[in-house]
């Protein structure tokens, strides 16, 4: 019983340090207005440490009380890191004291306080390469939101609270660059906050200058977090160049004329030791790497593959009706549960990368004179954070394509009767497997005469050659095209949309593109929601097996005479309900050893990929199966034309699994 209450105790001291650290960062008021409530929550602190036999956490509290006692003679901002600092050390103690297996192997771990105290040398921490790899992932992430917020300044709407929210993560980002003793970062982010103060205080939002000035401090804090890990990687201190001007420039902005911290005229906020004995919503969230995300979701995988061979087992079918079977059935389910949860760990929303573009909307519209307005539709649908990753340069080279080609300049809206501001919209929503991302923009639409001609130019395309609209416009994504004839910053290279389709493909998605004159472009990128697990029809061809991914499947069916006819003597086609689909054999495409047989004789599977129509001619099939995905070995960096991956399948057979893109190409 004494043990538990000893647990207990020591929860409760590990909660109240944690809600100390809380209030530090987004508690309002000044610090000299919050140091009463902190005296008194450090003083319940030591009571609570002492009766729960931390004698070094309740001495680390006394030190940060009489900290705080002398707080007439320490600058604020100095302080903050110093009383941070110590938080910092006692949450660090106390993480130690709790693992008891590092203490039980080694004996002078048992007898190490508790606390470091607030006069530790800082050098030390900055080598620890934990504190490193925290400040680094912490404020990439805070960068993500900055970057969105600042672009809600720059609107009179919601100004005062992105204010409030911008303050506290540069206030966060100061504690930690304080806490590594990564003087720069603080002093450049304690300026910031000094502007950001006093727009709050003036309860106005900020001008064009201002917030470009901010972006400029938040391009160069992000220069540090990447300095930083390069520099842990290297096992050497970071080196931060010189920002004197950047924060002279922030400190004579127009709203930081003051170099003072910013005040807040409030009433006093309640101490912090009267709050403890409420509840307190606590996040319930963790950082994970990702490699140990992958490494579940691969084991969970080769799980779903061992259960499929145990049911596959032609020993567990002998007796369907015995106990085995039912509990082989309930395995299976726990199993099909396990892998599912797996997957949900590999999604996050593509809001993240909406968020990556708003910033880029913003800089490449002011440096080609074009007002841009973006906006973001269905954010919170989810993908694979691997997708999102590999989105990335697609999208910012979709962003540079309409705002170079597709945007009119403000004269020439005005003279079509448009807003001078254009609209960019992005917009997600799920599609049966996929996950459908739409770039629409309200410009002039594709001069379809201008790449007609280019086509004929570079070769791609005869004058004699009849061409649909939606023909012209894949011309596009053609390696090597563009319609510019200068070349510029943002264009003119010929580089870009076939990089675009490249990346999309290498997802097993596809991209398509339309237009209407005067109207904007508006392309469609369709990507897998996952990219390891893929719900596929297992068919078998001249005895090996493939795998068709299920959603790009139409339906099965077995060919009459009447429906199928060759085209130009050679190109098998099939109609189906007035649809005509051209016929591809595997077997041939494949090489493989097989006799040639009617197709009255095997079955066709219609698929319907990217826009395109074919069928696949096999032998038979076998059934569906969800499968994980393993990456093929290539040489040279070439992919296998007509195949995405491999698999094991329940029989323990190993099968490839087609790519519809470049099948559908062939067909």
């Amino acid at each position: 019983m004494s043990d538990e209450l000893t647990d207990q105790g020591r929860e409760d001291v590990c909660s109240r340090v944690d809600e100390l650290a809380l209030d530090l960062v987004l508690g309002k008021g000044s610090v000299a207005e919050r140091t009463a409530g902190w005296k008194n929550a450090l003083e319940e602190l030591s009571v609570a440490a002492t009766a729960a036999g931390l004698e070094g956490t309740a001495t680390g509290a006394d030190d940060l009380r009489r900290l705080l006692s002398e707080s007439d003679s320490i600058e604020e901002s100095e302080l903050e890191v110093r009383v941070q600092a110590g938080l910092t050390g006692l949450q660090r103690a106390l993480k130690l004291q709790s693992a008891p297996t590092e203490s039980a192997a080694d004996p002078q771990a048992a007898n190490l306080p508790e606390f470091a105290a607030p006069e530790i040398e800082m050098e030390s921490l900055a080598d620890d390469p934990e504190a490193l790899n925290d400040f680094v992932v912490e404020t990439r992430e805070h960068f993500e939101a900055i970057d969105r917020q600042l672009l809600a300044l720059e609107s009179v709407e919601g100004a005062e609270q992105s204010i409030h929210d911008l303050f506290r993560r540069f206030h966060t980002i100061k504690g930690l660059a304080g806490f590594l003793d990564f003087h720069a970062v603080r002093d450049l982010a304690h300026a910031v906050e000094n502007l950001l103060g006093a727009a709050r205080d003036a309860g106005e939002g900020l001008d064009a200058d201002s917030a470009d000035l901010l972006f400029s401090a938040v391009d160069q804090l992000r220069a540090d977090s990447d300095a930083v890990e390069s520099a842990a990687r290297a096992q050497q201190p970071p080196k931060f160049g010189d920002r004197s001007a950047l924060i002279a420039r922030l400190s004579s902005s127009r709203t930081g004329k003051s170099a003072a911290p910013p005040q807040e005229a409030k009433p006093q906020a309640p101490a912090l030791g009267a709050t403890m004995e409420t509840s307190v919503p606590r996040v319930s969230a963790m950082r994970v790497d990702p490699a140990k995300l992958e490494d579940l979701a691969e084991l969970a995988g080769e799980l779903i593959v061992a259960q499929s061979q145990v049911a596959h087992d032609p020993e567990s079918r002998l007796r369907p009706d015995s106990p085995l079977a039912a509990k082989l059935s309930r395995f299976a389910r726990l199993t099909q549960e396990i892998q599912a949860s797996a997957m949900r760990l590999r999604m996050v929303p593509v809001e993240q990368l909406f968020d990556r573009t708003a910033r880029l909307v913003r800089d490449l519209g002011r440096r080609c004179g074009k007002p841009v307005r973006l906006e973001t539709l269905g954010g919170e649908t989810e993908v694979d954070r691997a997708a999102v990753e590999l989105l990335a340069d697609p999208m910012v080279h979709l962003i540079r394509n309409s705002l170079d080609h597709g945007i009119e300049t403000p004269a020439e809206r005005a003279a079509s009767g448009k807003p001078p501001e254009a609209l960019l919209t992005l917009r997600a929503s799920p599609r049966a497997g996929h996950i459908l991302i739409e770039l629409e923009d309200d410009g002039r639409g594709l001069d379809r005469a201008a790449i007609r001609s280019k086509a004929e130019q570079s070769g791609i395309a005869s004058p004699t050659q009849e061409l649909a609209p939606s023909e012209i416009d894949d011309l596009i994504f053609h390696p090597g095209f563009t319609t510019t004839s200068a070349v510029t910053e943002l264009s003119g290279r010929g580089v870009g949309l076939d990089v675009v389709r490249r990346h999309v493909q290498s997802l097993r998605g596809w991209i398509d593109v339309s237009s209407e004159d005067g109207r904007g472009v508006r392309f469609r990128l369709y990507v897998p929601l996952t990219l390891a697990l893929i719900e596929g029809l297992i068919v078998s061809v001249a005895g090996e097996r493939y795998v068709a991914p299920l959603s790009g499947v139409r339906e099965i069916i077995r060919p009459t005479a009447d429906m199928l006819m060759t085209l130009e003597g050679r190109a098998e086609t099939a109609s189906v309900r007035d649809e005509l689909y051209s016929i591809l054999r595997p077997a041939q495409f494949f090489g493989l050893r097989a006799e040639a047989r009617d197709l009255t004789e095997m079955f066709l599977v219609l698929i319907e990929f990217g826009g395109k129509r074919f069928g696949l001619a096999v032998d038979s099939f076998v059934g569906r199966q969800d499968v994980i995905i393993k990456a093929l070995p290539s040489a040279g960096g070439e992919r296998t034309p007509g195949v995405s991956g491999g698999t094991v399948l329940g029989d323990g057979r190993v099968a490839l699994i087609l790519d519809l893109e470049s099948l559908a190409e062939a067909a």
